[in-house]
């Protein structure tokens, strides 16, 4: 019999790549929960607000494996002008599913938390390392969201037959990628602003390009997901990261993405916007111990295959 999954949020840029991916396994029978962007007529996409308990008890009935990847978020600039508004619809979509998952008895549950939840560190961190005391300023808000919901995951797997699994992602980029530079993270962003721009153009970059992102390609977290839906993997509950494990400064990306697109451009750097200053990078040998994941597309390739597909898809 083919296993029920729901991907909640599969309207967006990650749970839209699982939701196409899984799609194609043969083995499961995949459903996805979208809000306002409904992306085609497919009858396995279900319009529905996440923020009603109701609505989130009756989508998470019957499921074998709920994935957790709907979430209020933007790039830095967005949030900063208004970072309020990332708050309250996060936190009640992670009560309301987390609850829904227990009370139906929810045999797998996903929840996709992120790499915010660690300090600043020249070195790749593990999963025990999380540090809400020192992580920072900017991500004091969405990182307590983050571990809240873990440990209210944690929580439930203690009263019930439940297998919860955290996954700490790193930086993710690929098609479906929000290339908008008001609300584009900075990967999305710099490709935007690169294939928009002239031989000869200079493009205007946030800061001074020094804080260092641990980058994953969208295909290789949809591999980890797929891989851990059919693997089992002891205990009930548990955290994996799952990231490169190497950074790459912003003012190198930016170098490498102009490079591999072929463009005669400049660089300038406007230290009057926001820029975080930070390095997080992450050690997912655990993740390569239990279920021997490890990262296969690498930063030039994933680059490539990104400008192609933003190319045909004229984004």
């Amino acid at each position: 019999m083919k296993k029920k999954v729901l991907i909640c949020g599969a309207s967006g840029f990650i749970g839209r790549n699982i939701f196409e991916a899984l799609s194609k396994n043969s083995s499961l029978d995949v459903y996805g929960t979208c809000f306002i962007n409904k992306l085609s007529n497919n009858p396995q996409l279900i319009e529905v607000d996440l923020r009603k308990k109701r609505n989130v008890n009756e989508i998470t009935q019957g499921m074998d494996v709920v994935i957790h990847a709907a979430a209020v978020t933007d790039g830095l600039g967005a949030i900063q002008a208004n970072p309020a508004q990332y708050i309250a619809d996060n936190i009640v979509m992670n009560t309301r599913l987390a609850e829904a998952a227990y009370l139906n008895k929810i045999p797998h549950f996903i929840f996709m938390s992120c790499s915010i939840v660690y300090p600043s560190k020249t070195t790749p961190q593990k999963e025990e390392e999380a540090d809400l005391l020192n992580v920072h300023p900017q991500y004091f808000m969405g990182a307590r969201i983050k571990i809240c919901m873990e440990d209210l995951c944690r929580f439930y797997s203690k009263h019930g037959n439940i297998r919860f699994t955290m996954i700490r992602h790193a930086n993710i980029y690929g098609p479906y990628d929000k290339f908008d530079l008001q609300k584009g993270h900075v990967f999305a962003a710099t490709i935007k602003k690169v294939l928009s721009a002239n031989d000869g153009d200079d493009i205007v970059m946030w800061g001074e390009g020094k804080e260092a992102r641990d980058l994953l390609y969208v295909s290789d977290i949809v591999d980890f997901i797929e891989t851990v839906i059919i693997k089992n993997f002891e205990p009930q509950y548990n955290i994996f990261n799952v990231g490169s494990g190497t950074a790459i400064s912003v003012s190198d990306l930016v170098k490498k993405i102009i490079k591999i697109s072929g463009k005669k451009i400049g660089i300038l750097y406007d230290s009057s916007k926001p820029s975080l200053g930070n390095k997080i990078t992450l050690d997912w040998q655990k993740a390569h111990q239990a279920f021997g994941w490890q990262p296969k597309v690498d930063l030039n390739q994933g680059i490539q295959q990104t400008i192609d597909w933003y190319l045909k898809n004229n984004l």
